[in-house]
This record gives C-alpha cells, structure tokens and sequence, in this order.
C-alpha cells in the first residue's frame, strides 16, 4: 500500500466520523425539537382543560346575571305598568273636573 491510498483511507474516515458527528448533532437537535413540542402540546391540552372548566364557570355566571336582568327588568315592568295606570287614573279624575267646571260655567 502506498501513500496515496493511506492518505484517501485517511480522508474517508475522516469524512465518516465528521459525517457521523454531523448526522448525531442533527439527531440531537430533533430530538430537543421534538421534546419541546411535546411540552408544548402538554401545556395547551392543559390550556383547553382550563378554557373548559372556565367556560362553564363563564357561562353560570351569564346566566346568573342574565336571570337577575330578567328579574330587574319585570319589576320595573311592573312599577312602570303601576305608574302609567296611577297616571291614567289622575287624568281621569283631571278629566271629570274639567268637565265639572266646565258644566259648573254654563249654569
């Protein structure tokens, strides 16, 4: 064997090793890749878990004010029904006097 075959013996192995080290740096860096998505993925399955137990808070509060709107809006229903038949009444006894006083000035 001569040098010329030891020197591209030499810069094969060479290429394989460094070829070996680069491929292992890759498989490294993937991994990492692969395990932060992992972690990723943990965190937003506990995300959605969160947005579902607080969507149901969210929507027992809701109807909790909506109920007490509902409420809220019935009784001024109710005073402004009572108040427009008070108003109703007044006139009514506003219109009999004026119809009164208007007879009372004929005589």
């Amino acid at each position: 064997m001569d040098i010329s075959g030891l020197s591209v013996g030499m810069d094969v192995f060479i290429s394989v090793i460094f070829g070996a080290f680069g491929a292992l740096g890759v498989w490294y860096k993937l991994k990492n890749i692969v395990e932060i998505q992992k972690v990723e993925i943990i965190s937003l399955q506990d995300d959605v878990k969160n947005v579902r137990e607080n969507k149901k808070e969210l929507s027992e509060i809701i109807n909790k004010r909506v109920d007490s709107l509902k409420n809220t809006v019935e009784k001024n229903r109710e005073r402004s029904d009572n108040n427009t038949n008070e108003i109703k009444g007044e006139m009514q006894k506003m219109e009999l006097r004026i119809i009164q006083a208007i007879h009372e000035i004929k005589r």
